[in-house]
């Protein structure tokens, strides 16, 4: 059975404060759609996605004046042992990009939705 915390990345998100430019930077250096934002002790208070500020702009914002704060969602999280089904119908019926994996309440990673189809395609790579 795959899990979480075989198929997260371990390298995205981003401080709560920080700017939409802040935010645009750290997602296109990390190559993901959306990032945790996490608190001065690692914890998730919220989830940001391209579309957050897509809308922000849209509504006439400047990416500087941007808050990730002010935009971003209420977060939806994992335990690094969430099995695979249980990802995909979470995504599915929530319509989420990526999903924060907790442990605790500290993050560890986060699942996307292309690790989610890449553990589909080839289950193989994950197996224990």
């Amino acid at each position: 059975m795959i899990t979480a915390k075989q198929i997260m990345c371990k390298r995205s998100r981003i401080k709560s404060g920080s700017t939409g430019r802040n935010f645009v930077f750290k997602m296109m250096s990390t190559n993901c759609p959306g990032l945790p934002v996490v608190n001065d002790d690692g914890e998730v208070i919220g989830v940001v996605t391209a579309n957050d500020i897509l809308h922000a702009i849209k509504e006439g914002k400047k990416i500087d004046s941007i808050v990730v704060d002010d935009i971003m969602s209420s977060p939806v999280t994992i335990d690094p042992d969430t099995p695979l089904d249980r990802i995909v119908e979470l995504m599915v019926s929530e319509n989420l990009t990526i999903i924060p994996v907790v442990k605790g309440k500290k993050l560890v990673g986060i699942v996307g939705k292309m690790e989610v189809i890449d553990a589909s395609l080839e289950p193989e790579l994950y197996s224990v």
